[in-house]
């Protein structure tokens, strides 16, 4: 099995906060595919990975991300974007 980029896990994370951020809703498997320019199967294979590590929520079986992104300080730092510490202890998206 090849090994999963971490470039293209971050453009998956930016690209669904900016979804929600912009559609008020959760991405499909297809249109974070369209958008970050991937094979919808390596998106659903993504997904069930970065669920794998705890950087989103998805139960492997919708057609859409259940959960926005956890994220760590090191990567909203280097990232310059906008997130708030939630109750829950994850790093919301701020659009």
């Amino acid at each position: 099995m090849r090994v999963m980029s971490e470039k293209i896990m971050g453009y998956i994370m930016l690209y669904v906060d900016q979804y929600f951020c912009d559609m008020h809703r959760f991405p499909s498997i297809g249109e974070i595919a369209q958008g970050v320019g991937i094979p919808r199967t390596t998106a659903y294979r993504y997904l069930v990975e970065m669920d794998r590590r705890e950087m989103i929520e998805y139960d492997g079986k919708s057609r859409r991300v259940i959960e926005t992104i956890r994220i760590n300080i090191a990567e909203r730092k280097r990232s310059h974007a906008s997130y708030e510490r939630g109750n829950d202890g994850r790093y919301h998206f701020i659009c």
